[in-house]
C-alpha cells in the first residue's frame, strides 16, 4: 500500500467498540472479527484519511503496526485500498430501521397434553403480520402431533418456523424429515435433553437439525448469552441500535394460553381463547421494554457484542446486565 492511499471499510463493515477489545461486523457474510481498540480509533476517528496522514497522527511511532492493521483488514475482504476521491464512494452505512408489521416474530410455549386454541393462536398472529414462529414444547411430542401443529400454518402468510423439541425415539432424522418435508417453512429444529450432536444441514433447502444435551423444562431456561446465540445480520444489527434486541415487535404465548411480550414474564395481557393481539398491543404496558437497548444498559454498553447479541429484560443482574450472560467486556473473557 502507498501512503497516499486510503483504506476504506465497505458499507456492511461496522467496527464497534468494547471496553477492552472492539470488533468488525460483516454484515453480508454475518460473521466478526476482533480488532484491538486502537483499529477501531483509526478506522472511525481516521476514517477516509490517507495511509501517510494516519501514521502521522500517531507520530511515525507504529507505522508497521498500522500498515499490518490494514493488510489484515483488506485479506479478511473488510476494506479496500483506494484513492482519497474513490474513499467517497464508500458511504457510511444507513442506520435506519423500519419494518411495516406490527409483530415480526413470536414464541408460542405448548403443552401436547393440554394444549390452548392453536388454530386461535395462529390466525391472531396472521392478523398482526407475524413471520416468524417458534414453537417450543417442554415434553415429548408425538410426530402426529407435531403434524397437526404445522398444518395450521398452511395457507398463512407465516414464512419461518423454528421447533424446540424434547428428545424422543420417535424424533430420529429420518422421522424429522419426513415431518418436515410438507412444511418447507420450517427452518430450524432444536432437540433438548438427548444426546447431544453438532448442527446438521439436510439436503432439503433450509432445514438445519442441532441436538443438545441440556434439559429445557420450561421457559424459565430462556436468556442464556453465548456466542452461539449471537445475531451477526444487517436486520438484527441495525434493530439493536434503536429496540431491544430480544423483546421488540415480539408477543408469545405461554404453556397456559396467557398472552405476554414473553413467555417468562409475569405479566399476562389475557387468555389466548378470549383476547385479540390488535387489542394486546394497545394495552398499557405492553410495549415498555421495546426500546431498551443495549447501551441503555451500564455494562452491556461497554461490550462489543451488544448489536449482535441476544437481551433478556426479564432475567437481569441489578445493574441491569442480562444474569445469565457470564462475558465481562472489561477482561473480554467468559467465565
Amino acid at each position: 500500500m502507498t501512503e497516499t492511499s486510503v483504506i476504506a471499510l465497505y458499507e456492511n463493515c461496522i467496527p464497534v467498540k468494547g471496553a477492552r477489545r472492539s470488533i468488525i461486523c460483516d454484515l453480508f457474510y454475518q460473521t466478526y472479527m476482533f480488532i484491538p481498540n486502537v483499529l477501531y480509533e483509526i478506522l472511525t476517528v481516521h476514517r477516509h484519511r490517507t495511509v501517510g496522514d494516519v501514521k502521522a497522527a500517531y507520530g511515525g511511532q507504529h507505522d508497521a503496526a498500522i500498515e499490518s492493521y490494514f493488510a489484515e483488514v483488506i485479506a479478511r475482504g473488510y476494506a479496500q485500498e483506494c484513492t482519497p476521491e474513490e474513499a467517497g464512494r464508500f458511504p457510511a452505512l444507513n442506520p435506519h430501521w423500519e419494518r411495516p408489521e406490527l409483530i415480526t416474530n413470536a414464541i408460542l410455549d405448548i403443552d401436547p397434553q393440554d394444549p390452548y386454541d392453536l388454530s386461535k393462536a395462529i390466525k391472531e398472529l396472521v392478523s398482526v403480520g407475524c413471520k416468524a414462529v417458534q414453537v417450543r414444547i417442554f415434553n415429548e411430542a408425538s410426530p402426529a402431533f407435531l403434524g397437526s401443529v404445522l398444518t395450521l400454518f398452511d395457507r398463512t402468510p407465516i414464512e419461518h418456523i423454528e421447533l424446540l423439541l424434547k428428545h424422543s425415539p420417535l424424533l430420529e432424522d429420518q422421522a424429522l424429515l419426513a415431518l418436515c418435508r410438507p412444511f418447507p417453512r420450517v427452518n430450524a429444529i432444536t432437540l433438548h435433553s438427548g444426546p447431544e450432536t453438532p448442527p446438521t444441514d439436510y439436503n432439503r433447502a433450509g432445514l438445519t437439525v442441532t441436538r443438545v444435551a441440556r434439559e429445557i423444562r420450561s421457559s424459565s431456561h430462556c436468556g442464556v448469552i453465548n456466542p452461539a446465540f449471537f445475531n451477526v445480520t444487517l436486520e438484527n444489527f441495525l434493530e439493536s441500535h434503536r429496540f431491544n434486541s430480544c423483546l421488540h415487535k415480539k408477543i408469545s404465548i405461554d404453556v397456559h394460553g396467557q398472552v405476554k411480550n414473553c413467555p417468562s414474564m409475569e405479566k399476562s395481557y389475557g387468555h389466548i381463547s378470549e383476547t385479540r393481539f390488535l387489542d394486546v398491543l394497545d394495552l398499557e404496558g405492553f410495549q415498555d421494554l421495546w426500546t431498551v437497548t443495549k447501551d441503555q444498559v451500564d455494562v452491556c454498553r461497554q461490550c462489543e457484542f451488544r448489536y449482535i447479541c441476544t437481551d433478556c429484560r426479564v432475567y437481569t443482574s441489578p445493574e441491569g446486565k442480562p444474569s445469565k450472560c457470564s462475558y465481562d467486556p472489561f477482561t473480554a473473557t467468559w467465565a
